[in-house]
């Protein structure tokens, strides 16, 4: 899907979540599209997910198992390890987190509503995300998500950043 389809196909849904919660409709956007590379990773296993937000557990149309990337301290791969958790390190390294491959499992949806509403839940239930439910600005609502620790991608607020200069903003206007 190109990032115009993409923006075009969640818009109404990003519309809906910027009124009933007050956030910026540009980082609604945005975020989902980095999440999902404009919506390539929807389909997992061949499974429909909807989850445009990448975010872990079992949803209410089940989950997906799926490796992805994670950049975490020695100590959380420790912890991993300890557990028998498997996992492969890709030999990046930024300040005091490795990058590495791991398997978690990933929520599924019915649809885009309920993606929207679970982020919603998410942010709005716990504590650290207050900074993130207070931001106005798409360009603070973003850094705020990885400040807070929404993501581990030591580079997730400059990707944001740039989804929506280039391509967000000069969609939305």
């Amino acid at each position: 899907m190109t990032p115009l389809v993409f923006i075009n196909t969640i818009k109404p849904y990003a519309q809906a979540s910027a009124l009933s919660d007050g956030w910026p409709l540009a980082a609604l956007v945005a975020v989902p599209a980095l999440e999902t590379g404009w919506g390539s990773l929807l389909v997992r296993d061949g499974v429909r997910t909807n989850n445009l937000f990448n975010i872990k557990g079992e949803g209410p149309a089940g989950s997906v198992f799926v490796e992805a990337y994670e950049w975490l301290p020695q100590s959380e791969w420790d912890r991993y390890k300890t557990q028998g958790v498997s996992f492969t390190f890709t030999g990046r390294r930024s300040g005091n987190r490795l990058e590495g491959r791991i398997a978690h499992r990933y929520r599924c949806y019915f649809d885009f509503t309920e993606s929207y509403a679970d982020f919603s839940r998410l942010l709005r239930s716990q504590p650290r995300y207050s900074p993130v439910r207070h931001a106005a600005d798409p360009f603070v609502f973003c850094a705020a998500l990885q400040t807070c620790g929404f993501a581990t991608d030591p580079d997730y607020t400059r990707k944001l950043h740039d989804i929506l200069r280039r391509r967000v903003l000069p969609v939305l206007g």
